[in-house]
């Protein structure tokens, strides 16, 4: 039930960010430290998991998880602030060549 609730929490964490327009990258940094430091605190909880080294098999990918947000939230995702993107749509496709395409049976080109 406690991690059910973490999760819970994290999930409208995201969405809360999501709304915002965060810059790419935001989103899967605070993932990977927030899962992380959560599934290494509540796996000390487990009664029967198997240790190595005095932590779990998961504990260890946490050990790996939480750096690697941090180093996208601190440097991937700055470099990617700087870079301008817009939220251009895709170009319409010309409703003449998709039915030329899906008349013939095969791709048509441009003319």
């Amino acid at each position: 039930l406690y991690e059910m609730l973490l999760l819970l929490v994290l999930a409208a964490l995201l969405w809360w960010v999501l709304r915002q327009r965060p810059v790419p990258g935001s989103l899967i940094g605070l993932f990977c430290v927030w899962y992380g430091i959560q599934r290494f605190s509540t796996d000390f909880l487990r009664g029967y998991d198997e240790t190595t080294l005095g932590l779990t098999g998961a504990q260890w990918m946490c050990v790996v998880l939480v750096p690697a947000g941090l180093y996208i939230l601190l440097r991937v995702r700055r470099s990617l602030a700087r870079e301008p993107y817009d939220d251009v749509p895709a170009p319409a496709i010309d409703d003449a060549t998709t039915t030329a395409a899906s008349s013939s049976g095969g791709t048509a080109s441009p003319s």
